[in-house]
């Protein structure tokens, strides 16, 4: 019989979402209930697929900073779409949901104030599809130029679980928290890339390659 064919890998937006700490940067990682299938207890930065909606021409119109910041360098990879706002859109969603943080700015290019990121976390768990309706409602933006690029991985051809992932890096926006409870996630934290990955090596941190590679990239990038 002959061997299957890998299965395709769905695109996926990872945020590795930043603060300047007392002892200098932090990252923000979540760690994932261990009863969940995929991943079950891993430590991870917040993110997912991209969905259907990620990609309509009206989220796309609300996009906004692209000709600010160098072009995503992404490869065809089977039907994986390649249109750098699918990703950028996921990621601000991703980020919302998983973390609470709202990185949407005003029609003028302000960011969003507090009280609006507030009031939009007081209405989690929300759908994607609610996500931007409440876009759109208060008339807000997606900023693309907020994100730094860091690394695209695609899952191995092995795997039964496949993701062509981009992951980005972002500072936290003034005034917001990050953290939020949610089927997803059961515990998150802020730490200092070192230490993350020396957790990791003592055995206190389960984490997945394109997570360490992204925590080596953010800490070499602050050194």
């Amino acid at each position: 019989m002959p061997p299957k064919p890998p299965v395709t890998p769905k695109p996926a937006a990872t945020v590795v979402l930043v603060r300047e700490g007392e002892g200098g940067p932090e990252v923000f990682l979540t760690r994932r209930p261990e009863t969940m299938s995929f991943l079950g207890g891993f430590v991870v930065f917040p993110g997912g697929r991209v969905d259907t909606i990620d990609r309509s021409e009206p989220v796309f119109e609300r996009i906004t900073g692209l000709d600010d910041i160098p072009p995503m360098p992404l490869a065809d990879y089977g039907d994986v779409p390649i249109d750098p706002r699918a990703f950028y859109a996921a990621a601000i969603r991703e980020l919302f949901e998983e973390a609470g943080v709202l990185l949407l700015e005003e029609r003028d290019g302000n960011p969003v104030s507090p009280d609006t990121a507030e009031c939009f976390r007081s209405l989690l768990p929300v759908s994607s599809r609610r996500f931007y309706e409440l876009v759109e409602e208060h008339d807000l933006y997606l900023p693309a130029r907020k994100f730094e690029f860091i690394q695209l991985f695609v899952t191995p051809e092995f795997s039964p679980q496949r993701f062509y992932t981009v992951f980005l890096q972002a500072m936290l926006p003034d005034g917001q928290q990050a953290g939020i409870e949610n089927r997803e996630v059961a515990e998150s934290f802020w730490i200092s890339p070192d230490d993350a990955l020396d957790e990791k090596s003592r055995g206190g941190f389960k984490m997945i390659l394109p997570t360490i590679m992204a925590l080596e990239a953010v800490g070499d990038g602050q050194g």
